[in-house]
């Protein structure tokens, strides 16, 4: 009989893994280009497995769920967004065009400018983003967390 988890307890989740089988887990590979990065692995020596790859996927559909579904021009500094749910950026400051200052151009649409720590994004400012939501890693630990695949790691009593 499978032990029953609270979500709650949750403090981290990654993915069971195999070592590699295109570079042996080194992560590089002696004779291809880019300084011989494996990029089967990307340089991690490890990639996921069958069960790890089905367990991330089911979580990140239930986050990705719980996420706000917006549009650029409704972003505000502090907000935690994401274009396509992988990858996630703070929002430092946003920057519409005004006057004879604009950003960029698409077309006819005058792009707005997300300036996050490490990239500033020209966006249309109608594209569609997920907003962070305070449910969204309970909501995708909740999906997974009795599913082979997923490891788990628990806040420790206090």
């Amino acid at each position: 009989m499978a032990t029953k988890i609270d979500p709650t307890t949750v403090q981290t989740i990654s993915w069971e893994t195999d070592v590699c089988d295109r570079c042996g887990g080194t992560g590089y590979m002696p004779y291809a280009a880019y300084g011989g990065v494996c990029f089967k692995c990307n340089k991690a020596g490890k990639v996921l497995t069958p069960a790890g790859r089905a367990a991330r996927k089911a979580y990140m559909e239930a986050r990705n769920a719980a996420c706000v579904k917006a549009t650029v021009r409704e972003l505000v500094a502090g907000d935690k967004f994401s274009l396509n749910g992988d990858r996630w950026a703070r929002v430092l400051e946003v920057k519409a065009p005004e006057g004879d200052v604009w950003y960029g151009k698409a077309g006819d649409v005058s792009l707005w400018s997300i300036e996050t720590k490490n990239t500033n994004y020209l966006m249309d400012p109608d594209a569609e983003v997920l907003i962070w939501s305070p449910n969204a890693f309970l909501a995708g630990v909740t999906k997974v967390v009795n599913r082979k695949g997923s490891v788990l790691t628990f806040k420790t009593a206090e």
